[in-house]
């Protein structure tokens, strides 16, 4: 490959990390907009929670294997965790420990999902 091929591959590739950071970053700032009802209330077009409470019990019905008194520290948690990873990923500062934690971040979340709709009735009747 000769060196301006390379540097069009290197061009490209950067342009998708960019994206890429700049996707997940608003996804997670978009998710703690809907639970802070910033897109609208409870039950509006587009909005998965509209509020804290029922992002809450979301987040008990996902997280079902634990004890409910932990709820609301796993929501307070996932919001924390989601914001910070959110700004880090498009301000562009300390890419690699935002971008693996928000891996493990999102790899709890379908492993909370995948067992709370192993326990949850209203998951598992599709």
């Amino acid at each position: 490959m000769n060196s301006k091929t390379a540097q069009l591959t290197e061009n490209g590739a950067e342009i998708v990390r960019l994206f890429a950071r700049f996707a997940l970053g608003a996804s997670f700032l978009s998710a703690v907009a809907d639970r802070f009802g910033l897109w609208g209330p409870h039950g509006a077009k587009n909005v998965s929670w509209g509020d804290f409470a029922h992002f809450v019990e979301y987040t008990g019905a996902v997280m079902s294997l634990f004890p409910s008194s932990l709820t609301v520290s796993f929501a307070w948690a996932a919001t924390v965790a989601e914001t910070l990873f959110g700004i880090l990923l498009i301000a562009g500062f300390k890419i690699r420990m935002a971008s693996v934690l928000s891996g493990l971040l999102l790899l709890s979340f379908a492993m909370g999902m995948r067992s709370g709709s192993l326990t949850d009735s209203r998951w598992t009747s599709f």
